[in-house]
């Protein structure tokens, strides 16, 4: 079983992020970029796994768990869609119920270390860096942090709870840009 295909689930990690949340911190994840269905802790392929072999040790891999921070109970999960007009969950995406609202994050022109991997062109303000699109659930995540950050600018009591809700409540369900414009 390779690493990459099926998301790993960190219990420590996700214990780390469930005390963040009752401290009344606000989490914002990406949802992971394994192609995966992420199910809710009473979902019913939660449980599902797998044995695996990995670097000789023997491991129950749990396959529809999702990654921690992403998948952890009120974590604000952002999955990945498309940028053009046809608004399309990304191949990459993780996907299922427990992601809770979709970005775009397909082809989001961003700037990284000039030693990665990603190609780009050099960024004419610092050679450091380069500029470049890069695809994945870590470029939406961002944008739906910035909404829940004008969010708390208006509602600053929000609890982390109450402010998953309003997001997940808010998003339009099903929605497709085509269809709003004819």
């Amino acid at each position: 079983v390779s690493q990459s295909r099926y998301p790993y689930y960190s219990s420590s990690v996700a214990a780390d992020i469930i005390d963040a949340i009752a401290d009344g911190i606000h989490v914002v994840a990406a949802a992971g970029n394994e192609y995966s269905k992420i199910d809710i802790t009473t979902g019913p392929d939660y449980n599902n796994y797998c044995n695996a072999t990995l670097s000789g040790i023997n491991y129950q891999w749990y396959i529809h768990r999702g990654t921690a921070p992403g998948a952890v109970p009120g974590v604000i999960s952002v999955g990945s869609v498309g940028v053009n007009s046809a608004e399309y969950k990304s191949n990459f995406s993780n996907c299922g119920p427990r992601i809770d609202v979709y970005a775009p994050g397909s082809n989001i022109m961003s700037s990284f270390n000039s030693t990665a991997s990603y190609g780009g062109t050099n960024d004419s303000r610092n050679a450091t860096y380069k500029l470049g699109k890069i695809s994945g659930t870590s470029m939406a995540s961002p944008q739906v942090t910035g909404v829940l950050a004008c969010l708390l600018e208006t509602y600053p009591n929000l609890t982390p709870i109450q402010a998953r809700d309003f997001i997940i409540n808010s998003a339009k369900i099903n929605y497709k840009i085509s269809s709003a414009v004819s």
